[in-house]
């Protein structure tokens, strides 16, 4: 299981909750990040939680971004409504797995 997790969305408020529920389950936050600061900063982080739609970048260019490091990290897609369509393309652009909003944290151990 990954411990430093980064979490990228468009909405602070959403950062900020997803990163918090993140530690109370044990996962160390490396940082939270919009779309542009994600792949600006530097986190090394083991997971990327990424949202899907940003206004400034969304997460299939910010997937691409990522991918372009020498290491890149697995990255889980997250959106406020993943359909079952949604799904295919999303493995296909390289996410690891996709999570809904809310997000239930169980789903990341498994």
């Amino acid at each position: 299981m990954a411990n430093r997790v980064l979490v990228v969305d468009a909405h602070a408020d959403s950062r900020l909750w997803l990163a918090e529920a993140l530690q109370l389950r044990d996962f160390q936050v490396s940082g939270v990040a919009s779309g542009r600061e994600a792949i600006d900063g530097d986190f090394e982080p083991d997971l990327v939680i990424l949202e899907l739609q940003m206004p400034d970048l969304d997460g299939y260019a910010t997937l691409a971004e990522l991918r372009k490091s020498s290491a890149p990290p697995p990255v889980i897609a997250l959106s406020g409504h993943v359909l079952p369509d949604d799904e295919l393309r999303i493995r296909e652009s390289g996410f690891e797995a996709a999570l809904s909003k809310p997000v239930d944290l169980e789903t990341l151990y498994r």
